[in-house]
């Protein structure tokens, strides 16, 4: 274990008579009042009172409301200003109240104005199975052998040092597995024997925290306390979030209402993966705050795709705000309320799309709004109600007022009635824009025959495409990019007219198939020519990217889900994706479903 820095292994405890004295030099280290940090918040906060966890504060609403089997933690309080220099807190103050939050950080969600940078969405997770003990290096086993035994001795300062070894070793060790490259041979082995004693770790104090009343305790104290470590601190919440303690819904307001705080970033993605009533009306209104704030879209999409709707109370709140969003002329800013959007309830959303629609389609008329946020529109109505009555707010808004006078229900059989949007198809793909962006597999693979057409799949490609753009009109506009073993620019921004479309045509059959397939460098191709500032480019940036691959990519999914991810990712962008044979596509299938695209299969 030589790749584990050497401040770990000096942190973790051997022998039994070891440990006792280094608690008794722990104990020494002391200065002043242990708790002076954490509890003195008349100068930490400059609040004369606090509450403890759980209690109402004076708000006109509170955030937190126990639940049943829930019980707030109670006890001495103590204040006054806080000692100088290093305080670590003893196993002595253990009667101390799990966490007290000063009276004047209300959890009433007061919105306010983030500025949270870039945040890893990331949701640590390890397998739930116990992993075996027997299966660590020996060097690991007798220590935390060790601490396991400590947990049952009833000397309140030893299991207090054991508890406090065991979280600084998890934080070390994730921190040592995380930089590391899990390639081959020795490396290999250390990323794995890393990342098992992490789980250990992580196990073990998950099975404390449902077992001693204290773990929960002091991890609720250690991530309260400013002279812990940031790592320290946030992996202390997170432990308590990964349990649902009973202390750990108001801990993440708390931390969340910091805004100057370093664990408010933790707190805000801690909400994210933990679907409750108060934490979503949180983001809700942290949302409303800041609608623009792509940290705070990227926490509210991520809250929605991974975790279901929000609470109906949440929502009501947010709706009005996402209203606002689509009537933007900025499609980016439409497309990301219409994301979101599609997470609601049936008739959340439909309320939305219809205070919307008639303001959208004035923008269309007038040339200042996109027509892909109508065609979404019309799209998302379509699946809400069964109908398929096209971009045309009128026959929409006539179902509106016959829905609300009880003569005519939201939902009937799907596709019931005639009238979709446009009969225009790219492989099963729809009419999805005027300002689309191809990026066309041109591998070696794409030469095998295409069905019964007699046409290779790339010539198929070719005819379905400039098909598509034919029913697209004139007025659409529309880039080409290419792939195989690189990628690059086969037809630049163009208008979609007759004479054009025969040059496209002639040009794209110009060339064949050949080399390898990376998928990657023509998705990164498309989103570097399509950028809006590139001169030429604004007006008519593509809102919508079309991919056409046989599926047998060299990547995984990994990249597609940081690429949509990342701060500089124009949100608002739908990929769509058209997979054809039966290779497995996930970089496809996580590049639609994280744009709310489509993914179709040929």
């Amino acid at each position: 274990m030589a790749y584990l820095k050497p401040m770990l292994l000096s942190r973790i405890a051997p022998q039994r008579p070891v440990r006792e004295a280094k608690w008794g030099a722990l104990a020494r280290r002391r200065t002043g009042k242990a708790l002076a940090m954490l509890l003195g918040l008349s100068a930490w906060t400059g609040s004369a009172g606090a509450a403890p966890l759980g209690a109402r504060c004076a708000s006109e609403e509170p955030a937190h409301e126990l639940e049943a089997g829930e019980s707030p933690r109670s006890g001495p309080q103590r204040s006054g200003p806080p000692r100088s220099g290093p305080q670590r807190l003893g196993p002595q103050d253990a009667d101390q109240p799990a966490v007290v939050l000063a009276a004047r950080t209300s959890l009433a969600l007061v919105p306010f104005g983030p500025d949270l940078g870039d945040l890893d969405l990331r949701h640590r997770s390890y397998p739930r199975v116990a992993p075996q003990i027997e299966s660590l290096p020996g060097v690991w086993r007798g220590r935390m052998e060790g601490w396991q035994e400590d947990m049952t001795d009833a000397d309140s300062k030893v299991q207090f040092l054991a508890m406090r070894q065991a979280l600084e070793a998890l934080v070390d060790c994730e921190q040592s597995y995380e930089r590391m490259q899990p390639a081959s041979g020795r490396q290999r082995e250390q990323y794995e024997e890393s990342f098992a004693l992490a789980h250990w770790l992580d196990w073990t104090w998950r099975d404390w925290i449902d077992r001693h009343d204290l773990a929960g305790t002091w991890l609720t104290s250690w991530s309260q306390n400013p002279s812990e470590s940031v790592a320290t601190r946030a992996r202390a919440l997170e432990l308590l979030v990964a349990a649902r303690h009973s202390d750990a819904e108001a801990l993440l307001i708390h931390h969340a209402h910091q805004t100057d705080g370093d664990l408010r970033p933790y707190a805000l993605v801690g909400m994210a993966h933990w679907p409750r009533q108060a934490l979503d009306r949180f983001l809700a209104r942290t949302y409303s705050a800041s609608p623009n704030d792509p940290a705070v879209y990227a926490l509210m999409r991520h809250r929605l795709q991974e975790h279901g709707k929000l609470h109906a109370d949440a929502a009501q709140e947010m709706t009005p705000v996402l209203v606002q969003q689509l009537v933007q002329d900025d499609w980016q800013v439409a497309g990301r309320a219409l994301l979101l959007l599609e997470r609601f309830e049936p008739e959340e959303r439909f309320e939305a799309l219809m205070a919307a629609m008639p303001t959208v389609a004035q923008g269309v008329q007038e040339g200042r709004a996109r027509w892909r946020i109508l065609a979404d529109m019309a799209e998302q109505l379509r699946e809400i109600t069964g109908r398929s009555m096209g971009a045309d707010p009128r026959p929409w808004l006539t179902l509106y007022q016959r829905y609300h006078a009880g003569q005519t229900p939201l939902r009937v059989d799907a596709d019931a009635e005639p009238g979709g949007i446009s009969q225009s198809q790219f492989f099963g793909i729809g009419q999805v824009s005027d300002h689309v962006t191809f990026v066309i597999d041109v591998s070696g693979s794409m030469e095998a025959p295409f069905g019964t057409t007699g046409r290779s799949a790339y010539d198929e490609a070719i005819e379905q495409l400039i098909e598509y753009l034919r029913v697209a009109g004139d007025q659409a506009w529309f880039q080409v990019v290419t792939f195989s073993d690189g990628a690059k620019t086969a037809v630049s921004l163009r208008r979609a007219e007759a004479r054009t479309l025969e040059a496209v045509r002639k040009q794209l059959k110009g060339k064949r198939p050949g080399g390898g397939t990376q998928l990657g460098a023509g998705v990164r191709r498309a989103l570097k020519v399509n950028r809006p500032g590139r001169p030429g480019r604004g007006a008519h940036a593509s809102d919508s990217i079309i991919v056409l691959c046989d599926g047998a990519t060299i990547e995984g999914k990994a990249w597609a889900e940081s690429l949509v991810n990342d701060p500089e990712f124009p949100q608002g962008l739908r990929f769509h994706c058209v997979q054809i044979g039966s290779a497995p596509a996930p970089a496809m299938k996580a590049l639609a479903r994280q744009t709310g695209g489509r993914f179709v299969r040929r």
